[in-house]
């Protein structure tokens, strides 16, 4: 099992929506549970084969113990560099949890109203305002005819 990326962009969340976060830290955490699984079996590996070198060593199996070395070095510097990638991927988890809560904390993003506005016109085009300037007109044309009369009762 490897490590999702090697780059330094791999924190890089802050612009991904909440939902896609959550899925990028889980497949840091799922991914990091798997090496765990893979260290747990090889040190039950490890113990297997100091076993059989113990036991060719106590036969006198030169050959044996030689073979059982053999294969100890090698699971564990296998050991070893799984050890470092999980270091690394705690340390990336650790970061990316905080960043999530961070991005959970957020309030959804503020709506400019007026480029939503200018933007829904330049969609739908400019507004019919033949009604508006019609009853404006007729406001004005009741408003005319009240001081008409008005002034006609002041005489």
């Amino acid at each position: 099992m490897g490590v999702i990326s090697a780059g330094s962009n791999d924190l890089d969340i802050d612009r991904l929506p909440c939902k896609d976060a959550e899925q990028y830290v889980l497949s840091f955490i799922t991914t990091l549970k798997g090496i765990e699984g893979e260290l747990k079996n090889l040190d039950r590996e490890l113990e297997l084969w100091r076993g059989r070198a113990h036991l060719a060593e106590k036969n006198q199996e030169v050959q044996l113990v030689l073979i059982a070395k053999k294969k100890i070095g090698e699971l564990q510097e296998k050991n070893s560099q799984l050890e470092l990638e999980q270091k690394s991927l705690r340390l990336k988890v650790s970061v990316l949890k905080e960043k999530l809560k961070s991005i959970r904390n957020q309030p959804a993003a503020a709506v400019n109203t007026d480029e939503l506005l200018q933007k829904m016109k330049m969609l739908a085009g400019e507004e019919d305002k033949t009604l508006e300037k019609i009853e404006d007109l007729e406001a004005q044309q009741a408003l005319e005819e009240l001081k008409r009369r008005l002034k006609e009762e002041n005489r």
